[in-house]
C-alpha cells in the first residue's frame, strides 16, 4: 500500500500543477474527489478536487478532445433537455473530471462520491461546467438509470481510507487496465446474481459503465467493452468519443 501511495504521489506531481478556478471549490465549499468537506445535499455541487481530479483525468488527448469539443460552439443543455441515462463529466479547461448520471427523474443527477457512496441530488444544484454525452438507445440509457437509482445509498464508494479523495478504489482503478477482459465478466455476472445487481463499491465512472452493462446483454450494440472497475473519467470519455453509439450533446455551463 505504501509503494501504491508513493506512485500515487509521483503520478499527481506530473498531471497535477495546484489549485484551478472552477473545481476547486463553489461557494464556500471544499471538495475533495467525488465530494466536499460538507456531507448532504448542500454539497451537491462538488465533484472532485484539483489534484485528485487531474491525477484521475488529465491525459493529453483527452485534454485536446474537450478543447475540440468546445470550440465547436455546442448547444447547452439547458435547451438540448436532459434524458434519463445521460452522461456528463465534469470539465476544467482541458481537464475531465467527475462524472454523472442523469437519472430516471430528469430534474435529479446520480452519481458516486468519497466517502458517501452512491447518492441522488438535484440536476441544478451541479454548479460545474459539464460535457453531455447521450446513449443511441433511449430504452437502454432508461434501463441503465434505474439500476443506478437502486443503488442510491445502498453501494459505497471504498472500502478503507475515506474522505481524502484517493482510496482504495480509486488506487484499484488506477493500477489496472479498463480493457474488457475475464475479470470484468466474471463481475458482471457476479453482480447479476445480487439483489438490485448491486457491487459493493463503485466511483463515479465505475458507477455510470456498470449501470449500462447491467441494462443489456454482452451481444447487443453499444456494449461497453470497458472494465468498469478500472474505468477512470479520461478513459470513458475516451471510449464515448470514439463509439458510434455515444454522441457528445451539449454543455453545461458552470455557475
Amino acid at each position: 500500500m505504501i509503494v501504491f501511495l508513493k506512485l500515487a504521489r509521483k503520478k499527481m506531481s506530473f498531471t497535477s500543477s495546484g489549485p484551478r478556478s472552477g473545481l476547486s471549490s463553489a461557494k464556500g465549499y471544499t471538495s475533495v474527489s467525488g465530494t466536499s468537506s460538507h456531507v448532504g445535499l448542500s454539497s451537491v455541487t462538488s465533484g472532485s478536487s484539483v489534484g485528485v481530479s487531474s491525477f484521475l483525468s488529465d491525459n493529453s488527448r483527452v485534454g485536446a478532445q474537450i478543447s475540440a469539443s468546445l470550440r465547436r460552439g455546442l448547444p447547452n443543455y439547458a435547451a438540448v433537455g436532459p434524458l434519463a441515462g445521460d452522461v456528463f463529466f465534469h470539465v476544467d479547461g482541458e481537464v475531465a473530471g467527475h462524472t454523472n448520471m442523469i437519472g430516471p427523474d430528469v430534474s435529479k443527477k446520480i452519481d458516486s462520491v468519497d466517502p458517501i457512496g452512491v447518492r441522488e441530488a438535484p440536476l441544478d444544484r451541479d454548479r460545474h461546467p459539464a460535457l453531455v454525452y447521450r446513449f443511441h438507445d433511449a430504452g437502454v440509457a432508461q434501463r441503465a438509470a434505474r439500476i443506478a437509482h437502486d443503488w442510491v445509498a445502498n453501494v459505497h464508494y471504498s472500502d478503507g481510507a475515506k474522505g481524502f479523495g484517493i482510496t482504495f478504489r480509486v488506487l484499484g482503478a488506477v493500477f489496472g487496465s479498463c480493457k474488457f477482459g475475464t475479470g470484468a465478466e466474471a463481475r458482471l455476472i457476479k453482480y447479476r446474481a445480487r439483489q438490485g445487481m448491486a457491487p459493493k463499491n463503485v466511483i463515479c465512472s465505475e458507477m455510470c459503465v456498470l449501470a449500462y452493462q447491467l441494462a443489456m446483454r454482452e451481444t447487443d450494440a453499444g456494449f461497453p467493452k470497458l472494465d468498469a472497475k478500472h474505468t477512470l473519467p479520461k478513459d470513458l470519455m475516451k471510449y464515448f468519443n470514439g463509439s458510434s453509439h455515444w454522441t457528445l450533446i451539449a454543455y453545461r455551463p458552470g455557475g
